[in-house]
C-alpha cells in the first residue's frame, strides 16, 4: 500500500469520511486487499471512539468477550453509516445496560423469538390438514355410522 494512502486513512476521523474514501478508492480501482484491511482497522478505531463518546463506557481494560462485542458494535456502526441510518437504539442500550448486559438482552430476545415461532406452528392434527382426508359428509364418522343430525 502506498504511504500517501496510509497517511490519508490514518487522518480520517469519521465513519462518513471513511465510507466516502472507500467509495472513491473503489471507483479508481485502488481498493486492494491491503487498503480494505487498513480501512477496516481504521473503522474499528473510529467506531471505538464513537462508542466511547456516545455511551461514556471505558473501553481500555476489556475482557476478550467485551472486546469482541465492541468490535461487532463498531462494524455495525460502520454498516449503518454506509446505509445512511443511525444506530442510536444500540448505543442507548449500551449506555443503559453496558456491554455484557446488552448482549444478554439480545440473546434473550432471540430466544423469545424462537419461542414465539414455535407457538405460531399450527396446532391442528395432520389429518385435518391433509387434503385427501378432508372432512366431508361421505367420509366423516357421522356419515360412516349413520348418525344423522336432528332436524
Amino acid at each position: 500500500m502506498d504511504e500517501q494512502i496510509a497517511r490519508v486513512i490514518a487522518t480520517i476521523s469519521t465513519l462518513d469520511s471513511l465510507s466516502t474514501f472507500e467509495a472513491n478508492a473503489r471507483q479508481r480501482d485502488a481498493l486492494t486487499d491491503e487498503v480494505k484491511r487498513a480501512i477496516k482497522r481504521r473503522a474499528g478505531e473510529v467506531g471505538r471512539h464513537l462508542v466511547h463518546e456516545k455511551t461514556g463506557l471505558d473501553l481500555t481494560a476489556l475482557t476478550p468477550a467485551e472486546e469482541k462485542i465492541v468490535e461487532a458494535v463498531c462494524e455495525f456502526l460502520r454498516i449503518r453509516k454506509e446505509q445512511g441510518k443511525s444506530a442510536t437504539r444500540t448505543l442507548d442500550q449500551l449506555r443503559n445496560r453496558g456491554l455484557i448486559g446488552r448482549r444478554k438482552q439480545q440473546l434473550r430476545a432471540q430466544n423469545q423469538r424462537k419461542a414465539f415461532r414455535h407457538l405460531r406452528r399450527p396446532i391442528w392434527p395432520t389429518f385435518l390438514t391433509n387434503k385427501s382426508l378432508s372432512i366431508t359428509p361421505t367420509n366423516s364418522r357421522i356419515a360412516r355410522f349413520g348418525i344423522r343430525g336432528v332436524r
